[in-house]
């Protein structure tokens, strides 16, 4: 096997087939160059994909990344909007720019104008790929989303599935879904709804939810206290 390691300030090697540039502190070349390894301040970038991590590793013939250690990957659909997903690690091919992050990941969708706009999502694993050309992030399992528009109270749904267009800004969650809306500083003040799916749609700053839906209100609220 061959290996080099070249300790210095910074090492970028361009990936000139799939137009992604990865750099750190420093690198390991292994396996006649079939294995990139970079440790220590790791960035990738990616038109306008950039993943930073403590650990990179790189599979020259396939194009697929290993991160591991405080990886986040950062992304934009347009000038008003960011996203940010976060996880101790992930993998990203970077042939279809889709990736994987898990144990646990989060998602945050913010608004760069209002930043008190925002869509957050909790689960074990996160998805992106593209389809269609649309930027699509996917979850399962026991998926937690938080939205919090202006200065409204933020709405908690919980389901077993979830898909996101992050260029649209629009998504569902499904399967078994519960949603909890807290409508003031009152513990009791509490709106819960379970429905079939529940459509979030950023533009609109709205929630629908479709198919059964059911409201149940807290004591206090029902009985006027």
């Amino acid at each position: 096997n061959l290996c080099f390691f070249y300790p210095c300030l910074s090492v970028a090697v361009p990936i000139e087939k799939e137009k992604a540039v990865i750099t750190g502190d420093r690198m390991e070349i292994l396996q006649r160059g079939q294995i990139v390894e970079y440790k220590g301040h790791v960035k990738l970038v990616q038109q306008k994909n950039t993943i930073y991590a403590d650990f990179m590793r790189r599979e020259e013939k396939t194009g697929l990344v290993n991160a591991t250690g405080n990886v986040k990957f950062i992304t934009s659909s347009d000038t008003s909007t960011r996203i940010e997903v976060t996880a101790p690690q992930a993998k990203y091919d970077t042939e279809t720019e889709s990736g994987e992050f898990w144990q646990p990941a989060k998602l945050l969708r913010k608004s760069i104008t209002n930043p008190k706009d925002y869509l957050q999502m909790d689960v074990q694993r996160i998805k992106s790929a593209k389809s269609a050309g649309a930027s699509i992030v996917s979850a399962t399992d026991k998926v937690q989303v938080t939205v919090q528009q202006g200065t409204g109270t933020a709405v908690n749904i919980y389901g077993n599935n979830f898909q996101y267009d992050l260029d649209a800004g629009t998504g569902t969650v499904w399967d078994n879904v519960l949603m909890t809306n807290q409508l003031s500083s009152a513990a009791t003040d509490v709106v819960k709804l379970t429905a079939e799916l529940i459509n979030i749609v950023d533009k609109d700053q709205r929630v629908y939810a479709r198919n059964n839906v059911k409201i149940d209100y807290q004591e206090s609220l029902a009985t006027g206290q």
